[in-house]
């Protein structure tokens, strides 16, 4: 699909690789791209193997904007922590997602996912407001991802409000 140029080629193969990792967007090695390449070079007609370029994936990173309310008696500095720990395990490219098993290239991500992450989180009472942003874009109800991107942890901000009644 996409040619030398960058852009959509008529007769081309792109394999989107993405290596196993737990960093926030795991990238492959120019070595790992080239010898993936050579192996499915090995085996594919000739026609296809000079046509064959492995890529790295582009991320979507999508950052959440909440104010939520704990429960009294909390730790703020811990509650804070513990909502960005699971909102960067649930945005992981691999390891996230609903089912825990990552994104699919594609896939959409709910405001109803992460306020279920959110209001599940313990020493949550509710959230009164999330936004989910992309890169200082704000969306109300989902973020877009494109075909032949994966999502990954943003940047988020998160105001615990206290003495709510």
């Amino acid at each position: 699909m996409t040619g030398p140029a960058g852009r959509s080629q008529r007769g081309w193969v792109t394999l989107l690789l993405v290596p196993h990792g737990i960093e926030e967007k795991p990238t492959p090695s120019a070595e790992l791209k080239r010898r993936v390449r050579e192996h499915l070079a090995a085996r594919a007609p000739a026609t296809v193997a000079r046509r064959l370029r492995v890529e790295g994936p582009r991320y979507v990173p999508v950052s959440v904007s909440a104010e939520l309310v704990p429960l009294p008696a909390q730790s703020v500095g811990a509650l804070e922590a513990r909502l960005r720990d699971r909102l960067d395990r649930f945005l992981h490219p691999l390891t996230g997602g609903v089912a825990q098993q990552g994104w699919g290239f594609g896939q959409t991500v709910h405001l109803s996912q992460i306020a279920s992450v959110l209001e599940r989180t313990e020493g949550v009472d509710f959230a009164r407001g999330i936004r989910l942003g992309v890169e200082g874009r704000l969306y109300d109800d989902s973020v877009p991802v494109d075909t032949d991107m994966l999502v990954a942890p943003g940047d988020h901000e998160i105001k615990l409000v206290l003495g709510v009644d």
